[in-house]
């Protein structure tokens, strides 16, 4: 049984669902096939049980069902990579005054660019 409470059968290590019922025939399919479009097929005689292949090949491996936790891991490792490789949103200070072209002194350039940058961050974070 699925978890949904649907009948499933496995065959060769991949599970398969129950797609149609007929009057003497049960339609199995591969549970991948919406997410991958996996074209794999079984047909079950009712009467006798017999299986027979309708189309073997899967487009996939076996999958296998993660360990709790790792999803969280995952989406933490992609946000970090998203934040590294993010382009800075925080604009360059000029370097002279626009009062008469002379060089800010370096102090004061960097205090107010850090300054900025900090503001951004802070913004970004609440």
């Amino acid at each position: 049984m699925s978890t949904k409470g649907s009948p499933q059968l496995c065959i060769d290590g991949f599970p398969f669902t129950r797609h149609i019922v007929k009057e003497d025939t049960i339609y199995w399919r591969c549970i991948q096939f919406r997410a991958l479009r996996c074209p794999a097929r079984h047909r079950q005689r009712r009467s006798t049980g017999a299986l027979e292949v309708v189309w073997a090949k899967h487009n996939h491996g076996i999958l296998e069902r993660r360990k709790r936790g790792t999803l969280r891991d995952i989406l933490l490792q992609r946000k970090r990579m998203n934040q590294k490789f993010a382009p800075s949103e925080v604009k360059p200070q000029p370097t002279t005054s626009a009062e008469n072209d002379k060089p800010i002194p370096e102090e004061t350039y960097a205090a107010e660019y850090l300054l900025a940058e900090l503001e951004d961050f802070v913004l970004k974070n609440d």
